[in-house]
């Protein structure tokens, strides 16, 4: 199962019923022997049932992520973080120029035409928010005595996807360790 990032030219490969997410960069100004570089690959013990990735303006670009793929294993949906490692404190405007938008350019009927049109692209700038260096850990977000039933939905539903997002570091950090071991 192929996932391009066209922003970064490059190619993350899943396989069913393999626990390995392989990828690739493309460097299309190069020879063609030198064109495919491997980067690395993400390994896990549980094969692959399914994949899919979402949008690159959905990823968190305060973490450096570049792609987002979701990854079904055994009736669970794991949620694969992708980042570039590095620590800024600004936006990291060479690894993400504008992307897709998620309006459309021309209108249906103007397409089934035959017109064609090049997306709208959208600044990821927007959604970067600067990580305070002393900020470490985890925090709770603090809940007013006041907070109704719908706000206590809402920082719950919020500090469920942080839960989630330190278990799919946490798992990538164990398959790494785990390399490491058997070497």
């Amino acid at each position: 199962m192929p996932f391009y990032d066209e922003d970064s030219d490059v190619l993350f490969l899943a396989g069913k019923g393999d626990g390995a997410i392989r990828f690739y960069e493309f460097l299309p100004s190069e020879e063609p022997k030198g064109m495919c570089q491997h980067l690395g690959q993400f390994s896990s013990p549980t094969p692959t049932a399914a994949a899919c990735s979402i949008p690159r303006r959905s990823c968190d670009v305060s973490q450096t992520e570049i792609i987002r793929i979701y990854k079904i294993v055994k009736g669970q949906i794991m949620s694969l973080h992708f980042q570039v490692p590095r620590k800024f404190e600004f936006f990291a405007e060479d690894i993400y120029p504008p992307a897709r938008g998620d309006e459309p350019n021309i209108s249906k009927d103007k397409w089934f035409a035959g017109e064609n049109a090049n997306p709208k692209l959208v600044s990821l700038e927007g959604g970067f928010v600067a990580k305070d260096k002393a900020e470490t850990g985890f925090k709770a977000a603090p809940v007013e005595a006041s907070a109704t039933p719908t706000d206590l939905k809402a920082a719950y539903e919020e500090l469920k996807k942080r839960v989630a997002i330190l278990e799919a570091e946490l798992e990538k950090k164990d398959a790494i360790i785990s390399e490491l071991q058997s070497k």
